[in-house]
């Protein structure tokens, strides 16, 4: 398990109270788990929390984009701490978030595949796959609509992306994980 502070929070100007919550928690479950922090889109958990002793693995979101470029995240982090993208884009949600009508692109399982082993490639210690309506725990008639949700969330569950992730754990596995070393060049 791993504590995931920020929520998609700022952290400038509240480190004290992102610092005091940590060492609650830290506390309350004897230092057993991880700790990270999850910042807003395009940002940096390092860029805040850097050198806070509390936080054991850099955190990235990368945005909603299907030109995203997650692996120059994960470089920048590269060599500090692990890093992962912890909200990548997220499969079948609309574009850079652009509200859904007819024509509006939506990111697939093969855009989710690619920003998937692009992370790995450069160094990232792991990979979050996000669907949009499991996000939501989007229904049909029971919540808004937001970025083109039309599956309702238990059928999502089920979208190619997900399933898809296992054969890069797969590849990964395969090799000598550890002793591995970023090349995003393997990736074109």
């Amino acid at each position: 398990m791993t504590w995931i502070l920020g929520g998609d929070w700022p952290g400038k100007g509240l480190e004290a109270i992102w610092r005091a919550i940590a060492q609650g928690l830290a506390e309350g479950d004897g230092g057993r788990h991880l700790t990270t922090y999850h910042p807003r889109g395009g940002q940096h958990s390092s860029t805040w929390f850097h050198h806070a002793d509390w936080r054991d693995v850099n955190m990235i979101q990368s945005g909603h984009r299907t030109q995203g470029r997650n692996y120059e995240m994960i470089a920048a982090d590269y060599g500090r701490k692990p890093a992962i993208d912890g909200e990548p884009e997220h499969e079948n949600i609309t574009d850079g978030l652009k509200p859904d009508r007819p024509g509006a692109s939506k990111l697939t399982a093969w855009d989710v595949r690619r920003f998937a082993y692009c992370a790995v490639f450069a160094g990232a210690a792991g990979h979050t796959h996000v669907c949009n309506e499991v996000y939501q725990f989007w229904e049909p008639g029971r919540s808004k609509e937001r970025w083109g949700s039309t599956i309702p969330w238990r059928k999502a569950l089920d979208l190619p992306g997900a399933s898809q992730m296992q054969y890069l754990r797969i590849l990964i596995e395969s090799r000598p994980m550890l002793a591995c070393v970023p090349e995003p060049g393997l990736v074109s």
